[in-house]
């Protein structure tokens, strides 16, 4: 569940910021943030999350079209005697194929914008050459309701311990305008 706190806020250095509350099914909450854009795209306020992850606005292009680029993750661990790790996540968003969603008896056109991240490791050990490895993450689909100023849902495929196919889904089901 999700609800707009405030808008009009300032924060981390962007005006006409929304604050949203959102709960997950076992009752933990958390505080976003997000602007619109004066050409249309939507700005989320990244951070600090944890560790290694980039605080930072995140521009998703529902209107521009991108691509853009940013850093996500960039976390460096020095294990002693010359050994380390560095990790980081770049993530690329750019305009997906627009759709529609029916909510309370309502057509709302939805704005996608598809996310492509891909995971570098580099790790260093004195006497090999540093290894590096890249994972490509499957996409991730944002979905933006212009029409409310809200996010329409999202969705993303990942798989489970086991090897299994799992697409996690967040559908806009119900709105209150006020």
């Amino acid at each position: 569940t999700d609800s707009v706190i405030a808008t009009g806020v300032t924060w981390a250095g962007k005006s006409n910021v929304i604050e949203c509350d959102s709960w997950d099914d076992q009752g933990n909450t958390q505080t976003g943030y997000y602007a619109l854009l004066d050409n249309g795209d939507v700005a989320l306020y990244l951070g600090p999350l944890t560790t290694g992850i980039v605080t930072q606005w995140l521009t998703l292009p529902f209107t521009s079209g991108g691509p853009v680029s940013t850093t996500i993750e960039d976390l460096s661990q020095d294990f002693g005697g010359g050994s380390s790790e560095r990790v980081t996540e770049v993530a690329t968003y750019s305009h997906g194929p627009d759709t529609t969603i029916m909510v309370q008896g309502t057509t709302l056109n939805l704005k996608q914008v598809i996310g492509i991240y891909v995971v570098t490791q580099s790790v260093t050990t004195p006497g090999f050459p540093t290894q590096t490895t890249s994972t490509l993450l499957p996409p991730f689909h944002y979905y933006w309701a212009s029409a409310i100023g809200f996010a329409g849902g999202s969705r993303f495929v990942s798989t489970d311990g086991f090897g299994n196919t799992m697409i996690e889904t967040q559908t806009l089901t119900r709105y209150t305008l006020k």
